[in-house]
């Protein structure tokens, strides 16, 4: 790996003009820092659902699937910011929100910010989730 590249997992495509994350190398250390992920499955192109808790659950796929492309686990995610146009219903829904992350992350807990916002970049986008990984 050169000291700063960029991460692209298999059967994803490049994405145009950006990076789905980006990695530097630093001695024996990696940190990944992930671009906003959304509810799209990156291998039909296709947003999973119009619902909260299946699009947070595909973010989380796709977070964990970048994190392997780089080298790591699950075990290695360090942060998590997650953005979401309804505060409200994912507060609601927090069970299945941890269910959805236990089933990929399991029983390891990063720092997490959640972030009210009125919009995303398409109005169907209901939860962005940008994380850190740190890689050794």
């Amino acid at each position: 790996m050169k000291a700063f590249e960029p991460i692209n997992p298999e059967g994803w495509l490049r994405a145009p003009g950006w990076s789905h994350a980006i990695a530097v190398k630093t001695g024996e250390v990696t940190f990944v820092k992930i671009a906003g992920q959304v509810g799209w499955d990156m291998t039909t192109q296709q947003l999973v659902a119009d619902d909260l808790a299946a699009q947070y659950e595909q973010a989380i796929k796709n977070i964990c699937s970048i994190v392997s492309a780089a080298g790591g686990e699950p075990q290695d995610i360090v942060e998590l910011r997650i953005y979401t146009t309804n505060v409200k219903e994912y507060n609601e829904r927090i069970k299945e929100m941890g269910q959805a992350y236990q089933n990929h992350i399991g029983k390891h807990f990063p720092t997490i910010t959640l972030v009210g916002v009125t919009d995303l970049f398409k109005e169907e986008i209901k939860v962005e989730i940008e994380a850190t990984a740190v890689i050794s």
